[in-house]
């Protein structure tokens, strides 16, 4: 499961990947207040319109464009 969110966070950064490497967990926007232990496949595609995000181990919000959000949603998919 966390290969699956890094290798997404990866594309889904896409230039910047290039630059720097991030790794942490991704969510949906509108979620990103909750535990993200918890945070479901589920719920991340129900809330798919709100975008995607990754939130790194300390704490940052990097919060997709929708080039990247396109992507994640495509992923999320192929991976059911």
């Amino acid at each position: 499961m966390l290969m699956k969110r890094l290798l997404l966070a990866l594309v889904m950064l896409g230039p910047l990947a290039a630059a720097e490497t991030f790794s942490g967990t991704v969510v949906d926007v509108m979620c990103r207040g909750k535990d993200l232990a918890s945070h479901t496949r589920e719920c991340a595609l129900t809330c798919s319109k709100s975008g995607y995000a990754l939130v790194t181990a300390d704490g940052k919000f990097l919060k997709f464009d929708e080039a990247g959000n396109v992507r994640a949603l495509s992923l999320e998919n192929l991976c059911r």
